[in-house]
């Protein structure tokens, strides 16, 4: 009796789901070896899981490469859920279309780069003009905390197509002390020189002021 016992103890041990078990340092020290869509895809494992990528301290959202879910092949925006993270220091995204969701509690965020180059090309275009300006002006409001910001000028023009929103909404940024706006060789519609309102709209409300550091450069 005393040895099927133990027999039986020992099948239970085997079975347990030692990783899930371990501390979240470990776990998110595992994740931070996967790319991005990895991560998220982890919370299918157990309900252990599911927290743990929001605690990553770098997130970097390339639409191009992981397709996020979008309403149809023509869409301007991207939606996902609410993203949580308060170890949060590093905010990257870059694609076709506007990252349409809520970011709470994102209190350690440094650095946030955001590279938006939409297909001007119809039927894209209607779409991107009544759409994508307003999305991408509440996506960085959600970044407000950032202290280095960095825009491509595809991302800049976007903000231009909506001039009056620009006025309407307070700039974002008031702990940036440098914002970097840089040029893609690729995007063919893009102006070298960034137009003042959007200027004023980015760094008008930074607490640095004079000192605060405005580059222009590539990417």
């Amino acid at each position: 009796m005393k040895k099927s016992s133990k027999s039986k103890q020992k099948f239970v041990n085997m079975n347990q789901d030692r990783i899930s078990n371990l501390p979240d340092s470990i776990l998110c020290k595992i994740l931070s070896f996967l790319d991005l869509k990895e991560s998220i895809q982890t919370i299918e494992l157990s309900k252990r899981w599911i927290p743990l990528w929001t605690y990553l301290p770098d997130l970097n959202f390339d639409f191009d490469r992981y397709r996020f879910q979008s309403p149809s092949p023509f869409s301007s925006e991207s939606k996902m859920g609410t993203i949580s993270a308060p170890n949060l220091t590093s905010f990257k995204f870059e694609g076709q279309v506007s990252l349409v969701c809520a970011m709470e509690d994102l209190p350690c965020l440094e650095t946030v780069y955001v590279d938006l180059y939409p297909l001007l090309e119809r039927p894209y275009t209607d779409q991107i003009e009544e759409k994508m300006p307003m999305n991408l002006i509440k996506f960085l409001e959600q970044l407000k905390n950032a202290k280095y910001v960095t825009l491509s000028l595809s991302t800049v023009e976007v903000l231009a197509m909506e001039s009056i929103a620009l006025e309407d909404h307070p700039s974002p940024f008031h702990n940036m002390n440098r914002l970097k706006l840089i040029t893609e060789p690729a995007w063919q519609y893009q102006s070298t020189v960034p137009p003042q309102n959007v200027m004023n709209y980015l760094t008008g409300a930074s607490c640095f002021g004079d000192s605060l550091v405005v580059e222009l450069g590539k990417a």
